[in-house]
């Protein structure tokens, strides 16, 4: 492909480049866009709750780094989409241990499936 060798140590299923000369895997690349749909409804929260506007925008990251990683199979977007995926759980966690308030808000973003693809 025309970003180079693939450096990431996975490589999916889907044929590589059998839709676009420049994403490699192309059902991949533009399932990342549910990451963003999923995030966004939690980037202004109400009241002062900074670890679901972070685990939002991680998210959101995440989705962005699996987009380059399954568009060009690198090394390093691989492990920037692993990296943020791990930060959103981090936030995602950090209050469920020390808020107890937080646990029913934690409990709706499970039940809507904001994690299903991470």
């Amino acid at each position: 492909g025309p970003w180079g060798a693939h450096t990431g140590l996975i490589d999916w299923c889907e044929s590589n480049y059998a839709v676009s000369e420049y994403v490699a895997e192309w059902w991949n690349t533009i399932s990342c866009v549910s990451y963003l749909l999923a995030a966004v409804p939690f980037l202004s929260p109400p009241g002062d709750e900074l670890w679901l506007t972070l685990f939002a925008l991680f998210v959101i990251m995440t989705g962005m780094m699996s987009a380059v990683f399954h568009a060009t199979l690198w090394w390093w977007g691989q492990k920037l989409d692993e990296t943020f995926e791990n930060a959103a759980l981090i936030a995602l966690l950090h209050p469920s241990l020390t808020r107890l308030d937080a646990i029913p808000c934690i409990a709706r973003i499970l039940m809507h499936g904001v994690l299903a693809g991470t």
